[in-house]
C-alpha cells in the first residue's frame, strides 16, 4: 500500500508508518523544519517543500491509498496558547498554522485516497470543534466515513503518557482494534535502552535541591513552596507549568520538549532518553542543538503511536467493507478498556 506524509517534521510519524506501508513522499512547508532529520535517517523518502510545489497531479496518478498529516499544534495546544498567545479559547481562528491543516485537508481533495489522518492535541478536538466539524461535512461530501480517535501512546507502545487526537476520513470501515497492554515504566524502558545512543542532555538552571524537593511524577511547580520554606531561596526561576520529574514506576510523563526531569538524577532526560521514551530506535539522529533535538522529538508523531494507526487502516483497507458515508464516531482510547460511541 502506498502512503504520503504531510508536515512529518522529523519522521516519526512515517517510522511508524512505513512498517505497513510504502511511503512515497513527505510533503512539508516552506521553512522545512525537521528535514534534515529525515534526510539523515530517512534517506530514501523524496520531500517536496512549499504547498504551491507539492506535485499534486503526479501523485494523483500514483493513487495513494493513505495520507496523514501532523500539521502545526501550537494553536490548540495549551503550552502553545497559553505561554505564547494568551488564553482565549478562539485564539486558535486567527493564528495562520491553522492554515496548515486545511492544506493537508486539500490533499485528501485533490488524491481522494481510500484513507486520511490528521493528528494533534485533544483541544483540537474540543476548542476547534468548529474547524473539525467543518471539515468532517467536506469530507462526508467527498463520500467519506468519519472516525475521532483519541488515544494515549502508553497503551499504544511508548512508554509515555501522551494523549493526542487523530481525525480519520475512510472509505472503508476500521474496527480500531487496541489491545491496551499493561504500559512500560520509565524504569523498564531505561534498563533496557541499548547503549550508544546520543548523550547530551539539555541545559537546565533547575537546582539540584530544587529537584530533591520535588515528588516522582510532580511538577516542579507543586514543590515550590516546599523548596523556598526549606531553603529560603526565593531567586530561583519558576519554572514552567509543564516542567515535570519523571517517576520510575510509571510511563513517562507527555515529552513536550527538554522539559522531563529525570527520576534518579538532578539533570533533564538525555536526548537519547527522551527519543527511547518516544519509541525511536536509540540510533535515531535528530539535528540542531540539543534542546532543539528535543524540541523536534516533541513535534512529531510518535513511532509506535503511527504504526498503530497504520496497522489498524491497512487492516480495513484490506477487509474492503465499505463505511457509511457520513457516519461520525468518537472512539476513545485514552484508557481501557475503551469506548466507541456515534454522533450526531
Amino acid at each position: 500500500m502506498r502512503a504520503v506524509g504531510c508536515y512529518i517534521f522529523g519522521g516519526g510519524f512515517s517510522l511508524g508508518v512505513r512498517r505497513e506501508m510504502d511511503v512515497i513522499c513527505h510533503l512539508e512547508g516552506d521553512d522545512g523544519y525537521g528535514v534534515a532529520s529525515v534526510r539523515r535517517n530517512q534517506p530514501d523518502i523524496p520531500i517536496f517543500f512549499g504547498p504551491s510545489r507539492w506535485p499534486i497531479a503526479e501523485l494523483r496518478a500514483i493513487a495513494p491509498d493513505f495520507v496523514y498529516g501532523n500539521p502545526p499544534c501550537a494553536a490548540w495546544s495549551p503550552i502553545g496558547r497559553v505561554i505564547n498567545y494568551g488564553s482565549s479559547e478562539d485564539q486558535w481562528r486567527s493564528d495562520p498554522r491553522v492554515d496548515c491543516v486545511r492544506e493537508v485537508f486539500g490533499l485528501l481533495e485533490a488524491l481522494r485516497p481510500t484513507t486520511w489522518a490528521w493528528e494533534s492535541v485533544p483541544q483540537a478536538f474540543t476548542r476547534g470543534r468548529t474547524l473539525v466539524d467543518e471539515l468532517s461535512r467536506d469530507a462526508t461530501r467527498l463520500g467519506y466515513a468519519v472516525d475521532y480517535v483519541l488515544h494515549n501512546a502508553m497503551w499504544l507502545g511508548a512508554p509515555q503518557h501522551r494523549k493526542r487526537f487523530f481525525c480519520v476520513f475512510s472509505r472503508f470501515d476500521v474496527d480500531w482494534e487496541c489491545e491496551f497492554s499493561e504500559p512500560e515504566t520509565v524504569q523498564s524502558a531505561l534498563a533496557r535502552m541499548p547503549v550508544g545512543g546520543d548523550d547530551e542532555v539539555p541545559t537546565s538552571n533547575v537546582k539540584p535541591a530544587y529537584w530533591r524537593a520535588v515528588r516522582q511524577g510532580e511538577p516542579l511547580r507543586l514543590a515550590r513552596e516546599r523548596y523556598e520554606e526549606k531553603t529560603g531561596d526565593r531567586e530561583h526561576r519558576r519554572q514552567g507549568f509543564a516542567t515535570k520529574k519523571a517517576a520510575w514506576d510509571r510511563p513517562s510523563p507527555a515529552i513536550v520538549g527538554p522539559r522531563i526531569f529525570h527520576p534518579g538524577e538532578p539533570r533533564l532526560f538525555s536526548v537519547a532518553e527522551s527519543l527511547w521514551l518516544s519509541g525511536f530506535p536509540v540510533d535515531y539522529r535528530m539535528t540542531g542543538g540539543r534542546h532543539a533535538r528535543v524540541h523536534e522529538i516533541a513535534r512529531g508523531v510518535l513511532p509506535p503511536v503511527g504504526h498503530w494507526l497504520a496497522k489498524n487502516v491497512k487492516r480495513a483497507i484490506e477487509r474492503g467493507r465499505p463505511a457509511p458515508v457520513g457516519r461520525r464516531r468518537v472512539v476513545d482510547f485514552f484508557s481501557p478498556p475503551g469506548e466507541m460511541r456515534e454522533v450526531a
